[in-house]
C-alpha cells in the first residue's frame, strides 16, 4: 500500500488522500501555484514533525512494549504457569502414587526379607537335618553293610555246614555198593559149598561170573538214593545237584569184565599138569619101598618124610595131593577175582568226592579200613 503526505504533514493513505496536482487538469494546476508556495512554506517545517512523528512513534513504541508486550508476555507466562501447574499437578500425583507404590514395594520387599529370613532359618534347620539324616543315614548304611555281611557269612557258614552234614549222610550211600559187594563175597559158606564139589574152581567162577558187578546199574541205583535223600538239616536241592554230578561222573567209570572162560581154561590146565606131576610122583614112590627109603635118606630123615609110607596108601596120598591143588587154585582164582572186583566197585566209593570236598572243607568220610 503507498502513503502520501497531506498538507497537514501525515501520511495517509494514497487512496484516501484525493486527487494530487499532477492529476488536476491544466485550468487547476495555475491556480495551484498558490498551494505549492504553502506547501514550500510548509516543507520547512518537516524535520519538526518529522521529529514530532518519530517522537510519538517512539512513544508508540515504548508504549506497546511496556503495556502490550508485557501484558502478552504475562498471558504466555500465565498459560506457562498454568501448564506448569497442570504438569506440576500431575507430577504430584504421579509422585504421590509412585511414593505410594514405593511404600507399598518397601513393605513387599520387607515381608520379603522377613519371609526369606524365614525361609533361610528354614533352610539352615533343614540342612542341618539333612546333615543329621545323611549321618543317620551313611550309619545305617554302613550297620546294614555289615549285618548283610555277617548275613552273608553266616548263610556260607549254614550252607557249609549243611554241606558238611549232607557229605556224611551221602558218604553212605557211596560206599553201600562195596559194603554190599564186601558182605557178599566174605561169605565162607558159598566157599564151603564149592569145596564139596569135585570142582570147587569152577564153582568160584560160575559164582563170579553171575554176580560180577553192573557199574551201570549200580551206580544208577546210587543216584536213585541220592536224590530221595531228604532231610531237616539240609535242603533237598543239595540232593538233587549231588545225584546229578554222580550221575555225570559214574558215567565215566568203566570195568572190564574178565574173561572167565579163559580163567576156568587156564586153571583147568594147571590142575592137569598137577594131577600129572602127582602120578608121577605116587610111581616113584610105588618103585621104591621103604628100606631103600631108609638107606638113602636115613633112619632119622626117612622117619619126618611124608612119603615114607605103606605103598597101599599112595592112591589115597595122591587124591589128597590133588584137594590140595584144587584148594590152592581155587583160592588163587577167588582172590584174583575179588581183587579185580573190588577195585572195580571201590572206584564208585570215590565218585563225587571232588565236588564235595569243594563244598565241605572238613570233610568226615568213613574210613576204608572198616570196609576191608
Amino acid at each position: 500500500m503507498d502513503f502520501v503526505r497531506t498538507e497537514g504533514g501525515m501520511y495517509v493513505p494514497r487512496s484516501s488522500a484525493g486527487p494530487s496536482v499532477e492529476a488536476m487538469p491544466p485550468a487547476q494546476q495555475g491556480a495551484g501555484w498558490g498551494v505549492k508556495s504553502r506547501r514550500f512554506l510548509r516543507s520547512c517545517r518537516d524535520p519538526f514533525i518529522l521529529a514530532i512523528q518519530l517522537a510519538t512513534a517512539l512513544i508508540l513504541y515504548l508504549n506497546y512494549t511496556h503495556t502490550v508486550v508485557p501484558t502478552e508476555q504475562k498471558d504466555r507466562l500465565a498459560e506457562q504457569v498454568a501448564t506448569l501447574e497442570k504438569d506440576a499437578e500431575k507430577a504430584t500425583v504421579d509422585v504421590q502414587q509412585k511414593l505410594s507404590t514405593l511404600h507399598s514395594l518397601q513393605g513387599e520387599v520387607a515381608q520379603s526379607d522377613a519371609q526369606l529370613a524365614r525361609l533361610r532359618s528354614d533352610r539352615d534347620v533343614l540342612l542341618h537335618e539333612i546333615d543329621a539324616s545323611q549321618l543317620v543315614a551313611r550309619r545305617a548304611n554302613q550297620e546294614a553293610a555289615s549285618a548283610k555281611g555277617r548275613l552273608k557269612q553266616a548263610a556260607e557258614n549254614l550252607e557249609l555246614a549243611q554241606w558238611s552234614i549232607f557229605h556224611q549222610r551221602v558218604s553212605l550211600e557211596q560206599v553201600r555198593p562195596h559194603i554190599e559187594f564186601v558182605t557178599a563175597n566174605v561169605n565162607y559158606d558159598q566157599y564151603s559149598a564149592a569145596m564139596a564139589t569135585s570142582d570147587p574152581v569152577r564153582k568160584v567162577v560160575e559164582m563170579y561170573r553171575a554176580t560180577w558187578p553192573d557199574i551201570t546199574a549200580l551206580s544208577s541205583r546210587v543216584v536213585g538214593s541220592i536224590r530221595n535223600l531228604h532231610s531237616d538239616v539240609y535242603p533237598s536241592w543239595m540232593s538233587k545237584q549231588f545225584a546229578d554230578v554222580y550221575e555225570s561222573e559214574a558215567r565215566l567209570v568203566h570195568c572190564n569184565r574178565p574173561d572167565f572162560d579163559g580163567i576156568q581154561a587156564n586153571y583147568e590146565k594147571q590142575y592137569a599138569a598137577a594131577a600129572v606131576a602127582a602120578a608121577a610122583q605116587v610111581e616113584i614112590l610105588e618103585s621104591r619101598s621103604i628100606a631103600d627109603q631108609q638107606r638113602v635118606d636115613g633112619p632119622a630123615k626117612a622117619k619126618r618124610s611124608r612119603y615114607v609110607i605103606d605103598p597101599a596108601n599112595h592112591k589115597a596120598l595122591l587124591s589128597s595131593e590133588l584137594i590140595t591143588k584144587r584148594v590152592d587154585v581155587m583160592a588163587d582164582v577167588r582172590a584174583k577175582l575179588y581183587d579185580e572186583a573190588d577195585k572195580c566197585v571201590s572206584r564208585l566209593s570215590t565218585v563225587g568226592d571232588d565236588f564235595l570236598n569243594r563244598k565241605d572243607t572238613s570233610p568226615q568220610s568213613i574210613p576204608m579200613d572198616l570196609l576191608r
